[in-house]
């Protein structure tokens, strides 16, 4: 290495690259119906490619190698259970499924089958998985600037509140469809550019919590915590700060016109976590702190009877739960049971589940997802690799909250991918929000910045790695 420094220059001009191609695969990731069609999928996958291809880092840092093992290790498991599920020959000598012989009985033909109850559909069904783990890298490999980091920040934020602008007109036009397809279901109620109104709560839930964390560092940047909240007072109020408070309350307004339950608790959730855990250091006391957030729940109470007459319509009707979901999830552990260690396929639970399905939900419609992503990750792809994955999550978010609680400045990105992750993992564990490419990606870019700025003082080199007058300065 020269003692001009030049090889780190090319490092920084590949990373500036790679995070613009980055930023634009998070920005157009919600907009062709989620990136749930094939053929938005695999541009959307091309672009993290590329982006990937470009990305440098070093693992120098301590919890970096462990990050690489949980990856290797993950990356390696689909390997080896993909392999079992298409091969004919597996390497462990597992027995295809009793249907396949009772299929070649009916039909005729050869008798060999794969493990894999629907023939070729895990590779067909790789997509979604590929991109999750590849932005998930990605982000974490180019955000070691606070410049870059920054950038994609803003582009979560920014690209989140086109989309609701979007949305809100789409809704106030013509309710019923969705970027000109007519919905199904739910036709009344806010979908911007997705396909599920759940996902939709969720995606402009996450959008206001950043918009919130932008909104909150301005105000302590201006002092406007160093006395209590009574500081708030002296705080002049400008473009930025209005800016940022109003990206916030219009992205807060989707999530109460989709009439999602479990999105709009799990954003007001994320939300009260993440004053909590960016205003720690500025206020007093943590008595201080708690009395604060008396006028945000009266706000919060007076949105839901301005706003939130489907959701709270929806509560009385229904309560908390979902029609059936109980049900459905007792029937994919009878389907885990009989495929416990490799699974009955990728892509395979919407085909499978009806042998599986009990009596007990109504007839009406097809359970293609198990509403559970864990599980249906245990049911697809066997309980080691679904364990594995858990393990990971488990690990990230134990590095995200120690650096949200570690470091003071740059807070907000670790703060940023813990509060996002811990949103979209546990709206997971009842529904599918996190299997759709155009909500997974934008948050896991969140939490790969937030992984790569977990330590403080990261990259104060790589500020130059990436010009923000535009964003940035916002």
């Amino acid at each position: 290495m020269s003692s001009s420094g030049k090889p780190a220059l090319d490092a920084d001009e590949t990373n500036r690259v790679a995070c613009w191609l980055l930023a634009a695969t998070v920005a157009l990731a919600p907009l062709p119906y989620a990136g749930t069609d094939p053929s938005a999928l695999a541009v959307l996958l091309a672009l993290l490619g590329f982006a990937v291809l470009l990305s440098r880092r070093q693992a120098s840092r301590p919890g970096d190698r462990l990050l690489i093992a949980l990856a290797v290790l993950i990356v390696a498991l689909y390997a080896l259970v993909l392999h079992e599920q298409i091969s004919l020959q597996p390497w462990f000598g597992g027995r295809p499924d009793p249907v396949w012989a009772q299929m070649w009985r009916l039909v005729g033909g050869d008798p060999a089958a794969p493990l894999a109850l629907v023939r070729d559909q895990p590779l067909f069904a790789l997509g979604a998985p590929l991109a999750c783990l590849t932005v998930l890298a990605c982000s974490f490999f180019v955000a070691g600037s606070p410049a870059q980091a920054e950038f994609l920040l803003k582009t979560v934020a920014w690209s989140g509140l086109a989309y609701a602008v979007y949305g809100l007109a789409a809704y106030l036009i013509d309710p019923s469809v969705v970027l000109l397809r007519d919905k199904v279901q739910d036709r009344n109620v806010l979908n911007a550019t997705f396909p599920n109104r759940n996902t939709a709560a969720l995606y402009f839930g996450c959008c206001a919590v950043v918009w919130g964390l932008l909104l909150l560092r301005r105000l302590i940047a201006r002092g406007a915590f160093a006395a209590g909240w009574s500081s708030l007072r002296s705080v002049t109020w400008d473009r930025k700060l209005g800016l940022s408070a109003a990206g916030a309350a219009v992205c807060m307004i989707c999530v109460l016109l989709t009439g999602s339950r479990a999105g709009l608790a799990i954003s007001l959730a994320g939300g009260v976590g993440a004053v909590v855990l960016m205003l720690r250091r500025q206020l007093p006391s943590w008595r201080s702190l708690l009395w604060g957030l008396v006028p945000a729940l009266v706000l919060i109470i007076l949105a839901l009877a301005v706003l939130g007459g489907q959701v709270t319509e929806r509560i009385g009707a229904h309560g908390l739960s979902g029609g059936g979901r109980w049900e459905t999830y007792v029937s994919t552990w009878r389907m885990i049971g009989d495929h416990p260690w490799l699974g009955s396929g990728l892509g395979s639970f919407r085909y499978v589940f009806p042998h599986y399905r009990g009596p007990e939900p109504s007839i009406w419609g097809v359970w293609d997802r198990a509403h559970s992503t864990p599980l249906e990750l245990a049911a697809e792809l066997g309980l080691p690799l679904a364990m594995a994955v858990c393990l990971a999550w488990i690990v990230i978010f134990a590095m995200l909250a120690g650096a949200s609680l570690q470091r003071r400045s740059g807070a907000i990105f670790p703060i940023a991918g813990l509060v996002c992750g811990a949103m979209a993992v546990a709206h997971s564990l009842i529904d599918y929000s996190l299997q759709i490419p155009g909500l997974a990606i934008p948050v896991l870019s969140l939490v790969g910045v937030g992984l790569a700025q977990r330590r403080r003082g990261e990259g104060a080199r790589g500020a130059r790695g990436i010009k923000v007058n535009s964003l940035g300065r916002m």
